[in-house]
Protein backbone atom coordinates (compact mmCIF):
# COMPACT_ATOMS: atom_id res chain seq x y z
CA UNK A 1 0.00 0.00 0.00
CA UNK A 2 1.49 3.79 -1.01
CA UNK A 3 1.39 6.23 1.58
CA UNK A 4 -0.71 8.88 0.95
CA UNK A 5 1.78 11.97 0.51
CA UNK A 6 1.15 14.07 3.97
CA UNK A 7 -0.49 17.81 3.31
CA UNK A 8 2.23 19.62 4.71
CA UNK A 9 4.63 18.18 2.56
CA UNK A 10 5.28 21.12 0.00
CA UNK A 11 5.58 23.58 3.21
CA UNK A 12 7.88 21.65 4.80
CA UNK A 13 10.19 21.06 1.61
CA UNK A 14 9.64 25.25 1.37
CA UNK A 15 10.59 26.12 4.81
CA UNK A 16 14.02 23.50 4.41
CA UNK A 17 14.56 25.23 1.11
CA UNK A 18 14.54 28.89 2.28
CA UNK A 19 16.89 27.56 5.16
CA UNK A 20 19.67 27.53 2.47
CA UNK A 21 19.15 31.06 1.10
CA UNK A 22 22.02 32.80 1.60
CA UNK A 23 21.00 36.34 -1.04
CA UNK A 24 17.54 38.02 -1.50
CA UNK A 25 16.94 36.11 -5.06
CA UNK A 26 17.15 32.93 -3.92
CA UNK A 27 14.44 33.69 -1.12
CA UNK A 28 12.30 35.50 -3.74
CA UNK A 29 13.25 32.88 -6.11
CA UNK A 30 11.83 29.60 -3.74
CA UNK A 31 8.83 31.98 -2.59
CA UNK A 32 7.80 32.00 -6.24
CA UNK A 33 8.70 28.32 -7.11
CA UNK A 34 6.57 27.00 -4.25
CA UNK A 35 3.88 29.74 -4.10
CA UNK A 36 0.68 28.19 -5.79
CA UNK A 37 0.97 24.48 -3.91
CA UNK A 38 1.41 27.07 -0.88
CA UNK A 39 -1.61 28.99 -1.40
CA UNK A 40 -3.28 28.06 -4.44
CA UNK A 41 -4.37 31.44 -6.81
CA UNK A 42 -3.92 33.03 -9.95
CA UNK A 43 -1.22 35.48 -9.29
CA UNK A 44 1.44 35.22 -6.78
CA UNK A 45 4.42 37.62 -5.48
CA UNK A 46 7.27 38.67 -3.50
CA UNK A 47 8.41 42.48 -2.88
CA UNK A 48 11.65 43.59 -1.42
CA UNK A 49 10.69 47.22 -0.18
CA UNK A 50 12.32 50.34 0.76
CA UNK A 51 10.62 52.60 3.51
CA UNK A 52 11.52 56.24 0.84
CA UNK A 53 11.30 54.64 -2.51
CA UNK A 54 8.58 51.66 -3.04
CA UNK A 55 9.80 48.64 -4.43
CA UNK A 56 13.64 47.85 -4.45
CA UNK A 57 12.73 44.46 -6.25
CA UNK A 58 9.91 42.34 -7.16
CA UNK A 59 9.32 38.28 -8.37
CA UNK A 60 5.94 37.64 -9.26
CA UNK A 61 3.97 35.13 -11.08
CA UNK A 62 0.64 35.27 -13.31
CA UNK A 63 0.38 39.09 -13.57
CA UNK A 64 2.23 40.95 -16.37
CA UNK A 65 4.88 43.82 -16.59
CA UNK A 66 2.51 46.59 -17.62
CA UNK A 67 -0.54 45.96 -14.52
CA UNK A 68 3.03 45.63 -11.96
CA UNK A 69 4.48 49.00 -13.60
CA UNK A 70 1.05 50.44 -12.82
CA UNK A 71 0.26 49.02 -9.72
CA UNK A 72 3.79 50.82 -8.29
CA UNK A 73 2.85 54.25 -10.17
CA UNK A 74 -0.95 54.79 -9.30
CA UNK A 75 -2.01 51.27 -6.92
CA UNK A 76 0.35 50.98 -4.04
CA UNK A 77 -0.27 54.68 -2.30
CA UNK A 78 -4.19 53.93 -2.40
CA UNK A 79 -4.04 50.45 -1.35
CA UNK A 80 -5.86 49.37 1.89
CA UNK A 81 -4.96 46.42 1.97
CA UNK A 82 -1.40 47.18 2.02
CA UNK A 83 -1.39 49.97 4.34
CA UNK A 84 -3.38 47.46 6.72
CA UNK A 85 -0.43 45.36 6.40
CA UNK A 86 1.96 48.49 6.41
CA UNK A 87 0.11 49.44 9.75
CA UNK A 88 -0.88 46.27 11.74
CA UNK A 89 2.56 44.25 10.37
CA UNK A 90 -0.49 41.47 10.03
CA UNK A 91 -2.10 39.90 7.13
CA UNK A 92 -4.78 41.42 5.35
CA UNK A 93 -7.11 39.87 3.37
CA UNK A 94 -9.71 41.78 1.09
CA UNK A 95 -12.40 39.37 1.00
CA UNK A 96 -12.24 39.37 5.74
CA UNK A 97 -11.99 43.18 5.92
CA UNK A 98 -14.44 44.17 2.91
CA UNK A 99 -17.43 43.06 1.99
CA UNK A 100 -18.21 42.64 -1.69
CA UNK A 101 -19.58 46.38 -2.25
CA UNK A 102 -16.77 48.60 0.10
CA UNK A 103 -14.32 46.57 -1.68
CA UNK A 104 -15.24 47.11 -5.24
CA UNK A 105 -15.78 51.12 -4.31
CA UNK A 106 -12.17 51.15 -3.28
CA UNK A 107 -10.25 52.91 -5.42
CA UNK A 108 -7.90 50.63 -6.24
CA UNK A 109 -10.23 48.21 -7.39
CA UNK A 110 -9.98 49.72 -11.02
CA UNK A 111 -6.36 48.97 -10.87
CA UNK A 112 -6.51 45.60 -9.73
CA UNK A 113 -9.33 44.99 -11.85
CA UNK A 114 -6.83 45.58 -15.27
CA UNK A 115 -5.10 43.14 -13.57
CA UNK A 116 -7.91 40.52 -13.56
CA UNK A 117 -8.04 40.19 -9.65
CA UNK A 118 -10.72 40.78 -7.19
CA UNK A 119 -9.95 38.70 -4.12
CA UNK A 120 -6.42 39.99 -2.87
CA UNK A 121 -3.77 38.86 0.34
CA UNK A 122 -1.13 40.68 1.79
CA UNK A 123 1.64 39.50 4.54
CA UNK A 124 4.61 41.41 5.53
CA UNK A 125 8.04 40.66 5.81
CA UNK A 126 9.37 42.08 8.98
CA UNK A 127 12.83 42.41 10.06
CA UNK A 128 13.70 44.21 13.61
CA UNK A 129 10.75 45.76 13.56
CA UNK A 130 10.85 47.19 9.83
CA UNK A 131 8.59 46.24 7.07
CA UNK A 132 10.97 45.49 4.36
CA UNK A 133 8.62 43.71 1.93
CA UNK A 134 5.34 41.96 1.35
CA UNK A 135 4.13 38.52 -0.53
CA UNK A 136 1.17 39.18 -2.26
CA UNK A 137 -1.58 36.69 -3.44
CA UNK A 138 -4.09 37.24 -6.01
CA UNK A 139 -7.42 35.82 -8.19
CA UNK A 140 -10.30 36.96 -10.22
CA UNK A 141 -13.56 37.53 -8.71
CA UNK A 142 -14.85 33.78 -9.87
CA UNK A 143 -11.88 32.05 -7.44
CA UNK A 144 -12.53 31.37 -3.99
CA UNK A 145 -11.90 33.90 -1.60
CA UNK A 146 -9.17 33.82 0.76
CA UNK A 147 -10.76 33.08 4.43
CA UNK A 148 -8.56 32.40 7.39
CA UNK A 149 -7.22 29.82 6.64
CA UNK A 150 -4.97 31.06 3.84
CA UNK A 151 -4.37 34.34 5.97
CA UNK A 152 -2.80 32.15 8.55
CA UNK A 153 -0.98 30.03 5.99
CA UNK A 154 0.44 33.72 4.64
CA UNK A 155 0.91 34.88 7.75
CA UNK A 156 3.29 31.71 9.15
CA UNK A 157 4.90 32.04 5.24
CA UNK A 158 5.98 35.12 6.12
CA UNK A 159 7.22 34.71 9.35
CA UNK A 160 9.95 32.33 7.66
CA UNK A 161 10.48 34.37 4.67
CA UNK A 162 11.46 37.36 7.15
CA UNK A 163 13.66 35.17 8.91
CA UNK A 164 15.32 34.26 5.53
CA UNK A 165 15.46 37.70 4.28
CA UNK A 166 17.46 39.02 7.55
CA UNK A 167 19.97 36.32 6.86
CA UNK A 168 20.85 37.24 3.04
CA UNK A 169 20.43 40.84 3.80
CA UNK A 170 23.27 39.92 6.48
CA UNK A 171 25.24 37.85 4.18
CA UNK A 172 25.28 40.77 1.41
CA UNK A 173 25.93 43.17 3.78
CA UNK A 174 29.14 41.42 4.86
CA UNK A 175 29.78 40.34 1.45
CA UNK A 176 29.64 43.64 0.60
CA UNK A 177 31.97 44.99 3.51
CA UNK A 178 34.44 42.21 2.26
CA UNK A 179 34.80 43.52 -1.15
CA UNK A 180 35.13 46.85 -0.19
CA UNK A 181 37.97 46.28 2.25
CA UNK A 182 39.68 44.60 -0.38
CA UNK A 183 39.10 46.83 -2.68
CA UNK A 184 40.63 49.65 0.05
CA UNK A 185 43.37 46.79 0.96
CA UNK A 186 44.55 46.86 -2.84
CA UNK A 187 44.79 50.36 -3.35
CA UNK A 188 47.92 50.13 -0.76
CA UNK A 189 50.81 50.47 -2.07
CA UNK A 190 52.64 48.93 0.89
CA UNK A 191 52.42 45.47 0.24
CA UNK A 192 49.90 43.83 3.27
CA UNK A 193 50.01 39.94 3.98
CA UNK A 194 47.53 38.69 6.50
CA UNK A 195 49.00 35.27 8.04
CA UNK A 196 49.00 32.19 10.37
CA UNK A 197 51.28 31.94 13.46
CA UNK A 198 53.48 29.41 11.11
CA UNK A 199 54.27 32.48 8.42
CA UNK A 200 50.93 30.97 6.23
CA UNK A 201 49.73 33.48 4.19
CA UNK A 202 46.10 33.19 3.87
CA UNK A 203 45.55 36.93 2.06
CA UNK A 204 47.70 39.57 0.40
CA UNK A 205 46.42 42.86 -1.22
CA UNK A 206 47.47 43.16 -5.26
CA UNK A 207 50.67 44.98 -3.53
CA UNK A 208 51.80 42.27 -1.96
CA UNK A 209 50.91 39.69 -4.75
CA UNK A 210 53.14 41.67 -6.73
CA UNK A 211 55.96 41.45 -4.62
CA UNK A 212 55.80 37.61 -4.32
CA UNK A 213 55.48 36.85 -7.91
CA UNK A 214 57.42 39.46 -9.26
CA UNK A 215 60.06 40.75 -7.18
CA UNK A 216 61.30 37.93 -4.96
CA UNK A 217 62.59 34.96 -6.36
CA UNK A 218 62.24 31.59 -4.42
CA UNK A 219 65.19 32.31 -1.96
CA UNK A 220 63.13 35.96 -1.72
CA UNK A 221 60.12 34.81 -0.63
CA UNK A 222 61.68 32.26 1.64
CA UNK A 223 63.15 34.86 3.67
CA UNK A 224 60.22 37.04 3.97
CA UNK A 225 57.93 33.96 5.28
CA UNK A 226 60.56 33.22 7.31
CA UNK A 227 60.06 37.00 8.96
CA UNK A 228 56.89 36.82 9.34
CA UNK A 229 56.99 33.77 11.31
CA UNK A 230 59.47 35.02 12.97
CA UNK A 231 57.60 38.10 13.79
CA UNK A 232 54.33 35.99 14.53
CA UNK A 233 56.30 34.23 17.33
CA UNK A 234 57.67 37.21 19.15
CA UNK A 235 54.01 38.40 19.21
CA UNK A 236 52.83 35.13 20.80
CA UNK A 237 53.35 35.96 24.70
CA UNK A 238 51.25 38.56 24.13
CA UNK A 239 53.67 41.37 25.71
CA UNK A 240 53.91 43.15 22.23
CA UNK A 241 51.31 44.49 19.99
CA UNK A 242 54.06 44.98 17.05
CA UNK A 243 56.44 43.13 15.86
CA UNK A 244 59.60 44.93 13.82
CA UNK A 245 62.16 43.37 11.43
CA UNK A 246 64.36 43.98 8.51
CA UNK A 247 66.35 41.31 6.55
CA UNK A 248 68.70 41.39 3.47
CA UNK A 249 67.42 40.04 0.15
CA UNK A 250 69.34 37.33 -1.14
CA UNK A 251 71.65 37.86 -4.13
CA UNK A 252 69.65 36.64 -7.60
CA UNK A 253 72.10 34.74 -9.66
CA UNK A 254 70.88 35.64 -12.82
CA UNK A 255 70.56 39.20 -12.97
CA UNK A 256 71.61 40.30 -9.25
CA UNK A 257 70.01 43.08 -7.38
CA UNK A 258 66.48 43.67 -8.91
CA UNK A 259 65.61 47.10 -10.03
CA UNK A 260 62.68 48.68 -9.10
CA UNK A 261 61.32 51.68 -11.07
CA UNK A 262 63.72 54.35 -12.21
CA UNK A 263 62.46 57.60 -10.53
CA UNK A 264 62.49 55.73 -7.02
CA UNK A 265 65.31 58.17 -5.36
CA UNK A 266 66.32 54.94 -3.59
CA UNK A 267 67.95 53.19 -6.08
CA UNK A 268 68.32 49.70 -5.75
CA UNK A 269 66.24 47.89 -2.84
CA UNK A 270 68.38 45.36 -1.10
CA UNK A 271 66.67 44.54 1.94
CA UNK A 272 63.15 44.70 3.11
CA UNK A 273 61.40 45.90 6.60
CA UNK A 274 58.91 43.70 7.52
CA UNK A 275 56.13 45.12 10.14
CA UNK A 276 54.06 42.99 11.98
CA UNK A 277 50.67 43.82 14.38
CA UNK A 278 48.88 41.29 16.13
CA UNK A 279 44.72 41.65 15.57
CA UNK A 280 42.73 42.42 18.70
CA UNK A 281 39.89 40.12 18.11
CA UNK A 282 41.69 37.36 16.53
CA UNK A 283 44.27 35.06 18.18
CA UNK A 284 45.71 32.79 15.31
CA UNK A 285 46.52 35.61 13.07
CA UNK A 286 48.41 38.52 12.37
CA UNK A 287 48.99 41.03 9.51
CA UNK A 288 52.57 41.87 8.52
CA UNK A 289 53.65 45.29 6.16
CA UNK A 290 56.43 45.01 4.00
CA UNK A 291 58.50 47.50 2.83
CA UNK A 292 61.68 48.53 0.81
CA UNK A 293 64.15 49.10 3.51
CA UNK A 294 65.58 52.55 2.39
CA UNK A 295 69.52 53.69 2.40
CA UNK A 296 68.47 57.60 2.14
CA UNK A 297 65.99 58.23 4.45
CA UNK A 298 63.47 60.30 2.89
CA UNK A 299 62.28 62.49 6.21
CA UNK A 300 63.83 62.97 9.45
CA UNK A 301 62.44 60.07 12.32
CA UNK A 302 60.25 62.10 14.34
CA UNK A 303 61.70 63.12 17.92
CA UNK A 304 65.17 62.17 17.20
CA UNK A 305 67.92 64.64 17.31
CA UNK A 306 70.31 65.52 14.41
CA UNK A 307 72.90 63.46 15.48
CA UNK A 308 70.10 60.80 16.80
CA UNK A 309 69.15 60.65 13.11
CA UNK A 310 72.48 60.21 11.24
CA UNK A 311 73.31 57.37 13.49
CA UNK A 312 70.03 55.74 12.69
CA UNK A 313 70.82 56.36 8.70
CA UNK A 314 74.08 54.75 9.35
CA UNK A 315 72.55 51.85 10.74
CA UNK A 316 69.94 51.19 7.82
CA UNK A 317 73.25 51.61 6.02
CA UNK A 318 73.92 48.58 7.83
CA UNK A 319 76.97 49.76 9.22
CA UNK A 320 78.53 48.53 12.46
CA UNK A 321 79.22 50.53 15.40
CA UNK A 322 82.21 50.69 15.24
CA UNK A 323 82.10 52.48 11.64
CA UNK A 324 79.22 54.60 12.51
CA UNK A 325 81.83 56.05 15.06
CA UNK A 326 84.30 56.32 11.88
CA UNK A 327 81.90 58.07 9.93
CA UNK A 328 80.11 60.09 12.69
CA UNK A 329 83.79 61.36 14.47
CA UNK A 330 82.19 60.53 17.48
CA UNK A 331 83.34 57.17 20.01
CA UNK A 332 81.92 53.93 20.19
CA UNK A 333 80.33 54.44 23.58
CA UNK A 334 78.66 57.66 22.28
CA UNK A 335 77.74 55.72 19.04
CA UNK A 336 75.68 52.83 22.03
CA UNK A 337 74.27 55.73 23.80
CA UNK A 338 72.71 57.31 20.98
CA UNK A 339 71.42 54.02 20.08
CA UNK A 340 70.28 53.28 23.65
CA UNK A 341 68.52 56.73 23.74
CA UNK A 342 66.67 55.97 19.63
CA UNK A 343 65.80 52.61 21.13
CA UNK A 344 63.96 54.17 23.67
CA UNK A 345 62.26 56.84 21.87
CA UNK A 346 61.10 54.61 19.03
CA UNK A 347 60.57 51.56 21.40
CA UNK A 348 62.63 49.17 19.40
CA UNK A 349 64.64 46.89 20.76
CA UNK A 350 67.45 45.91 18.18
CA UNK A 351 69.14 47.23 14.79
CA UNK A 352 67.18 44.87 12.77
CA UNK A 353 63.42 46.86 14.43
CA UNK A 354 65.05 49.86 14.45
CA UNK A 355 65.22 49.82 10.39
CA UNK A 356 62.52 48.49 10.01
CA UNK A 357 60.84 51.55 11.65
CA UNK A 358 62.52 53.45 9.85
CA UNK A 359 61.26 51.78 6.91
CA UNK A 360 57.61 52.33 7.96
CA UNK A 361 58.38 55.81 9.52
CA UNK A 362 59.74 57.16 6.12
CA UNK A 363 57.50 54.60 3.68
CA UNK A 364 57.98 55.74 0.04
CA UNK A 365 54.82 57.16 -1.59
CA UNK A 366 56.45 55.49 -4.63
CA UNK A 367 56.85 51.59 -3.84
CA UNK A 368 58.50 49.49 -6.37
CA UNK A 369 56.09 46.99 -5.72
CA UNK A 370 52.70 48.52 -7.28
CA UNK A 371 51.86 48.39 -10.53
CA UNK A 372 53.66 50.97 -13.21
Amino acid sequence: MVARPHREAPLEEFVLELHGCLRMQEVQDAFVRYANRLVPAQAHGIYELDADTGALSVQTRGVNDEFLAEYEAVGRQIDPVFAGVATRHDPVSSDLFWDDDAWRAEPIYDVLGRGDIHHLLQAPLVVEGRLVGTLNVASPRAAPAFGHDETDRLRFIARHVSVAYARAQRVETLERRCTITDDLLDVLNVPLLAHTRDGTIFFANRAADRLLAVHLDERGAAALRSALRRNATALADGTRRVVSESFTLPTRGDVGEWQPRLRRPQGRCTALAVRTTALPHVADAVVSFVYALPTVLATPLPGLSTREQEVVELVVRGLSNRAIAEAASISENTVKQHLKRVYAKLDVHSRAELAAEAAWATADPDSPFTSA
